[in-house]
C-alpha cells in the first residue's frame, strides 16, 4: 500500500496515513460547513493508528457536533488549514480533510452525511450512499 500524505498551506504541518481509508465522504452538517468554509466537508475516515502527524503540531478547537457529541477539529496554528477531526465517542478513527491531502483527486466520495442540512443546490453522486443525519452506528 502506498502512503497517503498531506500538508497544510504553509507546509508547517505534514501528515502520513499508512492505511487505506475506511470511508470517503462528504458531511453537510452545519458544523462542517462552518469549519471548512463551504457547503460541506470532504473527508476520509482512517483507523486512528494509521494517521501520523510527522511535522509540526496541530492546534485543536473542540465543539459540539450537530449530533451532540464533542468533536476536536485539528488545524495548522500558523495558516489555519483544517487537517483532521477526532471524535469523542469513537477514538478508534480520525477524520482527515480531503483538502489537506497532496493528491485529493485520488478519492471520490461514496457516502454523504447530514444531507438534511445540505443546501438546496447541493448535488450528490448517483452511487453515493446518503444519510439524512448520521449512519445508525455513528454519533458524529
Amino acid at each position: 500500500m502506498t502512503e497517503i500524505t498531506g500538508r497544510c498551506l504553509c507546509n508547517d504541518i505534514e501528515i502520513v496515513m499508512d492505511a487505506e481509508p475506511l470511508v470517503s465522504g462528504k458531511c453537510y452538517c452545519s458544523q462542517c460547513q462552518k469549519s471548512c468554509g463551504g457547503s460541506s466537508a470532504s473527508v476520509l475516515v482512517f483507523p486512528a493508528q494509521a494517521v501520523n502527524v510527522t511535522k509540526g503540531e496541530l492546534r485543536f478547537h473542540d465543539s459540539l457536533a450537530d449530533s451532540g457529541s464533542k468533536v476536536g477539529r485539528g488545524f495548522c496554528p500558523n495558516c489555519g488549514t483544517p487537517i483532521l477531526s477526532r471524535l469523542e465517542h469513537n477514538k478508534d478513527i480520525l477524520v482527515v480533510k480531503l483538502g489537506a491531502l497532496d493528491k485529493p483527486e485520488s478519492f471520490r466520495p461514496t457516502v454523504a452525511f447530514w444531507t438534511s442540512e445540505a443546501h438546496d443546490w447541493s448535488k450528490f453522486p448517483d452511487d453515493c450512499i446518503q444519510f439524512s443525519h448520521n449512519p445508525p452506528s455513528s454519533e458524529a
